[in-house]
């Protein structure tokens, strides 16, 4: 039989497996906005909400099936990390979460910025944790309810986070163009300047660093007539 092109398409894209599509679509199709997604290796964990309404936590199999869900405020949430069975979030009004998958139970706050938290990551071994805020600030710490933790100061909004592969190294990037590199307890180790834009995104390849960079052009100022009145 000669199918038509179209069905031929759809039907792939009907057959395909769940893993295989984008797992947001499944909190999309909640009605829920995702900000941020992260496997657990046999499903996800999404987060986002309605901003200024609803700050929403979901767990995935990897089939799609929903798990659980929580209300985690009264504003989205930003970003998430998984470790093992352990789920860190940043939240819009600046608290870190702690809770666990698949269940979303027992929900805890780790630390809270004074701005939203868009970015947050565990080390490799799981034991401590990093959150980057718009408060241009970098915090670190135990990866445990209440902890004590070490701040990191930008000099604008903090974007990124990201550990070294064997944990003792700590990336951060900002939005005036800037990396920066801690050591795991927080001693400054080195600051990349004027990286020609803002720095959305670090990561480590193998024990080379990179990072994404959004370029800003300046314009050209332009003259304008002030009115009399």
């Amino acid at each position: 039989m000669n199918w038509p092109r179209a069905s031929l398409l759809l039907l792939a894209a009907c057959s395909a497996p769940a893993a295989e599509r984008d797992p947001s679509s499944w909190f999309a199709a909640e009605g829920q906005r995702a900000f941020a997604r992260a496997s657990t290796g046999s499903g996800w964990v999404i987060v986002g909400g309605q901003p200024a309404r609803a700050g929403l936590g979901s767990c995935y199999d990897a089939a799609g099936r929903r798990l659980a869900t929580v209300r985690l405020g009264d504003d989205v949430a930003y970003c998430v990390d998984v470790h093992g069975p352990h789920v860190a979030i940043g939240m819009a009004d600046g608290r870190v979460l702690l809770t666990t998958w698949p269940e979303l139970a027992d929900v805890q706050p780790c630390w809270r910025h004074p701005r939203p938290v868009v970015a947050v990551a565990y080390a490799p071994d799981g034991e401590r944790i990093a959150s980057a805020g718009h408060d241009g600030i970098v915090r670190v710490g135990p990866a445990t309810a209440g902890a004590a933790f070490v701040s990191l100061e930008h000099t604008a909004a903090a974007t990124c986070v990201a550990w070294s592969p064997d944990g003792r190294q700590l990336a951060s990037g900002a939005l005036d163009g800037k990396v920066r590199l801690h050591t795991r307890e927080g001693r400054l180790l080195r600051t990349w300047n004027r990286l020609g834009g803002e720095v959305v995104a670090v990561r480590w390849n193998g024990e080379a660093l990179e990072c994404d960079v959004r370029p800003t052009p300046v314009a050209e100022p332009e003259r304008r007539q002030l009115p009399r009145d």
